[in-house]
């Protein structure tokens, strides 16, 4: 911390030892677990050049580079937060599809991801927690969803017929809150 930082976020802050903090909502982190999980993958085959995983992951170019020893201690603290929040069956569930080799997020609409999140905002705290091992499921299998598939289109004909990226189009309905409580 120096400052300009302090400056600049209007605080007053020791110079080391400084911690940030985010709010994600959960639908939203499974999302970037996964998305993490991919380009954790293209970054270990890039600094490899290795044919096999499993010979990938323990190359010496891999195994101490700093990049990726910061994501995956982020990730290991999400996954403490989840295991708190889960019961132990339902958090082994939910590691099995977090860690499915097959899972690829490629192709969906970050659109779907908010109407997650404001699904998971709506519901009472008591059906947020049940519904958790769902949702993060429900990421992983977005191509087979049919909320998936009828945003997915109307994005797609949004973009063409405004001539703009998909990510850009907002779909009517699906707005945050300012704020909203736990």
């Amino acid at each position: 911390m120096d400052e300009d930082k302090m400056k600049w976020h209007s605080i007053i802050a020791p110079k080391s030892n400084v911690y940030y903090s985010c709010n994600y909502l959960y639908p939203e982190m499974f999302f970037v677990m996964f998305a993490l999980n991919a380009l954790l993958k293209l970054r270990i085959r890039d600094l490899a050049k290795a044919k096999y995983i499993y010979k990938e992951a323990m190359d010496k170019k891999v195994i101490w580079n700093e990049t990726i020893a910061t994501i995956r201690l982020f990730q290991a603290e999400f996954v403490k937060c989840v295991k708190g929040t889960f019961t132990e069956a339902t958090f082994a569930r939910w590691m099995n599809v977090m860690n499915s080799d097959y899972i690829s997020i490629k192709d969906i609409a970050g659109q779907y991801v908010d109407l997650l999140n404001i699904k998971y905002i709506n519901m009472p705290k008591e059906k947020r927690l049940k519904n958790l091992s769902s949702i993060a499921k429900r990421i992983a299998e977005f191509r087979y969803d049919n909320d998936h598939k009828e945003i997915k289109g109307v994005v797609m004909e949004a973009a063409r017929e405004h001539r703009c990226e998909p990510r850009a189009i907002k779909l009517q309905g699906i707005e945050y809150m300012e704020y909203f409580g736990r």
